[in-house]
């Protein structure tokens, strides 16, 4: 495909079940991203494949949803590099939780200090209650963010910066 439908597709592997998120970043000029899941389980019980669909609550026009992802068990954490809630293209990263066969958005995260330009959530990681996001044009330098989760609580607990970051490292 190529043009204003160009589709730009990621995709993320998980071991416990096998789930394979497809991050469509822009569909058309006024899209606005999605994933689709595709859950199968592992052989030798070689289950249908099923589908799910996820988006962002407040999701926008060219908010870049789905430029990243991570999963880990059954939470995944999804990148909206362009999402403007800190100013233009500052960018977010939105947690899902599994409930059953239902993925539901838990948190919308956000840097303390984010602003325009950030790129928030161009790569983003997740293990357990720990998720990173990064942004590559925070400072000049990038910096990656580490929230944690109590309940259903996620928060921000710390800034990483690299000691000797010199501008456009994209940390």
């Amino acid at each position: 495909m190529s043009g204003p439908n160009l589709h730009l597709l990621r995709r993320w592997l998980s071991a416990a079940l096998v789930v394979l998120v497809l991050g469509a970043v822009m569909i058309t000029p006024t899209s606005y991203g999605a994933l689709t899941l595709q859950e199968r389980v592992p052989v030798p019980l070689q289950a249908e494949s099923e589908y799910s669909k996820l988006t962002a609550d407040d999701g926008a026009a060219g908010d870049g949803f789905g430029n990243a992802g991570a999963i880990s068990s059954d939470t995944i954490i999804v990148g909206a590099v362009r999402d403007d809630d800190n100013g233009e293209n500052s960018g977010s990263a939105y947690i899902y939780v599994r409930g059953g066969s239902a993925w539901t958005q838990q948190a919308k995260l956000t840097a303390d200090d984010g602003a325009a330009g950030d790129g928030f959530g161009s790569r983003v990681a997740i293990s357990g209650d720990t998720a990173v996001a990064n942004g590559d044009s925070n400072d000049t330098k990038g910096s990656a963010y580490v929230f944690v989760r109590t309940g259903i609580t996620w928060t921000q607990q710390a800034k990483l910066t690299a000691s000797d970051g010199a501008a456009l490292d994209a940390f």
